[in-house]
C-alpha cells in the first residue's frame, strides 16, 4: 500500500466511524505513553482501572518521578509485570524530564530513546507519535519472518519437548 492509499484508507475509516475513538483513556500523550507500557499483556479495561487510581496524583512526570519503583509497583501490580513495567515508566519518566523538557518527544526517533516504548505509528488523531510496549514488534513480526531468524523456530521454541518416556522406550 503506498502512502496515498493509506491516506485514502485512513478518510474511508474516518468517514465510517466519525466517533471512534482510542479505548485507553488518556489526557495528555505523558498519560497515554504510561498506558501503553501498562498495556502490554494486559486488558486495556485494567488499565483505564489502574490509570484512573494511579492518574489521580501521578498523571504528570514531575509526580510520577516522586514514586519509588515499590510504590508504582503497588500501583500496577494487577497489569503483570510490573517489576518491567514500573522501571520502564520510571526510566522514560526521567529521560523526559531531563533530556526532554517534561515533555513526551513528538518524533518516533526520540520515542526510541525511551525504554519500555518503540514506535507503532500516530495516535488516532495523528498528533502525538505513539508508543507500543518494548519487544512486541519482534514478537508480533517473527511469524512473517521478520525476527532475523533464518528458519523458522523448532519444537522447542513453540514450547514442544520430547516425551522423556517415550525416549525411553526407544532405547529398547
Amino acid at each position: 500500500m503506498n502512502t496515498k492509499e493509506k491516506k485514502k484508507a485512513i478518510e474511508l475509516l474516518a468517514e465510517a466511524y466519525p466517533d471512534a475513538k482510542p479505548a485507553l483513556k488518556f489526557a495528555s500523550p505523558y498519560q497515554l505513553l504510561v498506558a501503553v507500557v501498562l498495556s502490554a499483556q494486559c486488558t486495556d479495561e485494567r488499565v483505564n482501572k489502574v490509570t484512573a487510581e494511579l492518574f489521580k496524583e501521578h498523571g504528570m512526570p514531575e509526580k510520577m518521578a516522586e514514586l519509588s519503583q515499590e510504590e508504582l509497583e503497588k500501583y500496577i501490580y494487577s497489569c503483570g509485570f510490573y517489576h518491567n513495567k514500573a522501571a520502564h515508566i520510571l526510566s522514560a519518566t526521567n529521560d523526559i524530564l531531563t533530556r526532554y523538557g517534561g515533555e513526551v518527544p513528538g518524533t518516533l526517533e526520540e520515542l526510541r530513546t525511551l525504554a519500555g516504548a518503540a514506535p507503532c505509528g500516530y495516535s488516532s488523531k495523528g498528533r502525538y507519535a505513539r508508543p507500543c510496549p518494548d519487544g512486541s514488534g519482534r514478537r508480533h513480526t517473527a511469524p512473517c519472518g521478520r525476527s532475523g531468524r533464518t528458519a523458522p523456530p523448532g519444537p522447542r521454541h513453540r514450547g514442544l519437548r520430547p516425551n522423556p518416556v517415550r525416549a525411553n522406550a526407544d532405547r529398547g
